[in-house]
């Protein structure tokens, strides 16, 4: 299944309608969908396609000599250019394959035109060593472009049978990577997907995550420990020094290792006027897999093991699972503002979408613009309905951040009380609930 990409596949054909050849790298985490991509976007166009393995200069320069030699031999030359794709190339140590890129690149009159794709799954790679590889090769790059998990509304999409609420939870846990969404079975229930993705002995995600770690970094052990202790909630740096036992330095090295890779991100909390009540030297797992493995399925490892899988839903992800998925929801809710703002639905044009972690509390979403007009919104994804309370305790927060004059939103998964729906009609305050998504 092949859903959205609308952006993406623009920019390569437009890359693809000059008149000269060019080189594009492609890059993301494993799973994100850059093969479909690459391979959506050759359609209809004469396409080679090559992936590289881990292997030996001499097994990838063989791989790729008859292709090669064919393309010097002028075998591609034709009026339209020729896609050539080189999948999973930061596999490749041979400078000769190098230069023969840099040649097709350079030799049109006796190559033809080309379009080359250069995928990889190196996040780590493409942002800090491909560089390093030939100046001559670097120097031939058209343009690079990280591909990114697909939006909630695309994944909307792809479950056109699911709920909103099922779709906000399937992100949740498996963010928006084409490669987990594949395996959601739409015909069994959130308990049972849990239990046979994650919590059975050959669960199909079990050790993804370990997978995922272990393919960038060395010493496993020491980042699992961190991982660890992120997924227990710790996400400050003196929480993670008292709990690891680490030197503040040696977990700021890790911490900035696995932000490079994209499974964690430091927290920059919006820039208010009263700094001295925002927290600040904060984490979290970013990418939803990992989140959700290293919070219930790596505590619970030795139950899973003896075949516990479904008492381990019961009794521990079930009861915290609406509680866990707030600041994915609020994500959710970000992305429903964003998308307001842009058709002008909103008062003012926010294009700057931000979180405050205050010392009382959070402020799941503030928004501003040009202007420094702003909107602070509270996200619930519990079953309870949001009340005047919630509104009065986020407008508490907003005054402990020193923010004066806002709008205010209130999204919630099961609605709200008659006295928010008064104040809603009467426009004072924002509301929406999923039926609004």
């Amino acid at each position: 299944m092949f859903i959205g990409r609308k952006e993406e596949r623009k920019s390569l054909e437009s890359v693809y309608s000059t008149d000269r050849s060019n080189l594009l790298v492609l890059y993301g985490r494993e799973g994100i969908g850059k093969t479909a991509l690459a391979l959506q976007f050759a359609v209809n166009k004469k396409t080679i396609y090559e992936r590289f393995l881990p292997a030996g200069e001499s097994e990838h320069e063989s791989l790729v000599s008859e292709t090669f030699e064919k393309i010097k031999n002028g075998d591609y030359k034709q009026e339209e250019k020729t896609v050539l794709i080189f999948d999973e190339f930061h596999h490749i140590e041979s400078k000769k394959i190098l230069s023969d890129i840099v040649y097709i690149l350079t030799n049109e009159e006796t190559c033809g035109r080309f379009m080359i794709l250069m995928l990889s799954s190196s996040i780590n790679f493409v942002e800090n060593s491909m560089i390093e590889l030939d100046a001559t090769f670097a120097s031939s790059i058209t343009g690079i472009i990280k591909i990114q998990p697909i939006s909630f509304a695309q994944m909307v999409e792809w479950f056109p049978n699911k709920s909103v609420e099922e779709c906000i939870v399937i992100r949740s846990i498996l963010g928006g990577i084409p490669k987990y969404l594949s395996l959601w079975d739409r015909s069994k229930s959130l308990r049972d997907n849990i239990i046979n993705l994650f919590l059975k002995r050959q669960a199909v995600l079990i050790e993804e995550p370990e997978s995922i770690l272990r393919k960038e970094l060395r010493e496993l052990g020491s980042y699992n420990t961190i991982m660890i202790s992120l997924g227990r909630g710790l996400i400050k740096l003196n929480d993670l020094f008292l709990a690891t036992g680490y030197s503040r330095a040696k977990i700021s090295v890790y911490i900035k290792n696995l932000i490079e890779m994209d499974v964690v991100e430091k927290l920059f909390s919006a820039n208010v006027k009263n700094a001295e009540n925002t927290m600040k030297g904060l984490y979290r797992i970013s990418d939803p897999l990992l989140s959700f493995y290293y919070a219930f399925v790596y505590p619970n490892i030795t139950r899973i093991e003896l075949g516990e899988g479904g008492k381990v839903f019961d009794e521990f992800i079930g009861p915290a699972l609406s509680a866990y998925l707030r600041p994915f929801f609020a994500d959710v809710c970000r992305e429903y503002l964003d998308l307001m703002s842009q058709y002008g639905k909103l008062e003012h044009e926010y294009s700057h979408w931000q979180t405050w972690y205050g010392k009382k509390g959070t402020i799941d979403i503030v928004g501003s613009d040009l202007k420094n007009n702003m909107i602070c919104g509270l996200c619930s994804f519990e079953d309870d309905t949001v009340t005047i309370e919630s509104l009065a305790e986020l407008k508490a927060l907003a005054a402990q951040a020193g923010i004066k004059k806002c709008d205010f939103c209130l999204f919630s998964k099961n609605g709200f009380d008659s006295s928010i729906e008064e104040l809603a009609a009467s426009g004072e305050i924002i509301i929406a609930s999923l039926k609004d998504f």
